[in-house]
């Protein structure tokens, strides 16, 4: 109930309102402690503010569901875009099982690399959140910091999906005897390894605008990505025929798309106001980094604390994931392995319906521990 109370006022965003005597006040009387009681005609001094009027007979139901819906759309993102592309690739241009194989490949190699990342989701919640109650120039200095990880931790790991591509497609998913997969599958894997730092900063802002219960913008950003991936599907695969190159194309289109919505958004909604002054600690932290605004370790202490728990936990899940793609493409049936990449991404588009409730939770303990109320 606490961390509802924190979360709730932000959630509404002055748009839901007590139903009921909007302007009344409440105070006990012996009637009951919860009676609504009119003030005096001119008496502004009992009318509650805002915030205390936001916080009060919300009903649950809609309340859940403004938090859920953002959180869906977040969560399925990625795997919903891959979807898209194993739809138009099975259904739009030539040598569709070809295409499909090398998406299973390429699904197994991403999902792995989705999950390990969509860690920093968790960890720039927590982050944000314990910085909400110290004020803007805190939440930027949050925000930053965690777009830092991001951009070094997707850089690393994009790099190592390139150099390593032609390896976990000829030796780890056995494709060396298979040419016409191969390069379709390299071709996809390297041109979305180099996005992958946009991908990193995505999931770092879904979390920053989930500690500050302003997620209504990630739906926004989702549809307009799902949008986009559809309509450079169906031109680059149905129009020039470019099979998964086209796909990867469009996909890497669509995360810009996602990536410049959120960024211009959080942008906006911190930007510095005039007079605003840094607190010493703030100060402090930005000294001992040289000046340069780059994180101090002291900063990065929670944010790895966190991503590392977590990362550890999906990467294991993540690999269960690739064992399975590994044994089905092992096969060397170009069949088999096109069945496997449609039912594989149909489980995993339900698998994401359990994560908002994680994220979720997550967001309301990081909230509750901000505030000092750890019981």
């Amino acid at each position: 109930a606490d961390a509802y109370s924190l979360l709730l006022p932000r959630l509404s965003r002055g748009a839901i309102r007590p139903r009921h005597a909007p302007r009344c006040a409440r105070r006990p009387t012996r009637f009951g402690a919860n009676a609504v009681i009119p003030p005096p005609a001119g008496d502004a001094s009992r009318e509650p503010s805002p915030s205390a009027a936001d916080s009060v007979d919300i009903p649950a139901g809609r309340a859940i569901w403004a938090t859920a819906l953002p959180l869906f759309s977040a969560c399925l993102c990625e795997p919903f875009l891959t979807l898209i592309d194993t739809a138009c690739v099975g259904n739009l241009g030539a040598h569709t099982a070809a295409g499909l194989a090398a998406l299973s490949v390429n699904a197994a190699v991403f999902d792995v690399m989705a999950n390990i990342f969509s860690s920093l989701c968790t960890a720039s919640t927590n982050v944000v959140a314990s910085a909400v109650p110290k004020g803007r120039l805190a939440i930027r200095r949050a925000v930053a910091v965690s777009l830092a990880v991001a951009v070094a931790i997707g850089t690393a790991g994009g790099l190592a999906i390139t150099l390593a591509s032609r390896f976990l497609a000829e030796q780890v998913f056995s494709l060396g005897q298979s040419p016409d997969v191969l390069w379709r599958a390299l071709a996809y894997m390297r041109i979305r390894a180099a996005f992958v730092p946009v991908v990193c900063v995505n999931y770092v802002l879904y979390g920053a605008l989930l500690a500050r219960a302003d997620t209504g913008v990630a739906v926004k950003a989702v549809a307009m990505s799902a949008a986009a991936n559809i309509l450079l599907d169906v031109l680059l695969i149905g129009g020039f025929g470019l099979s998964t190159v086209g796909a990867a194309v469009a996909t890497v289109a669509a995360q810009i798309v996602v990536c410049s919505t959120l960024l211009l958004h959080v942008r906006g909604s911190l930007a510095p106001r005039e007079g605003e002054a840094a607190p010493a600690a703030l100060a402090s932290a930005r000294g001992k980094s040289g000046g340069l605004g780059l994180p101090s370790p002291a900063e990065l202490q929670p944010f790895g604390a966190i991503f590392g728990a977590v990362g550890l936990g999906t990467m294991t899940t993540s690999a269960v994931h690739a064992c399975a793609a590994r044994v089905v493409a092992a096969a060397g049936s170009v069949t088999a392995a096109a069945a496997h990449q449609v039912g594989f991404q149909a489980v995993s588009l339900l698998s994401c319906f359990a994560i908002p409730l994680s994220l979720g939770v997550q967001g309301l303990a990081g909230a509750a521990r901000a505030a000092g109320r750890d019981s």
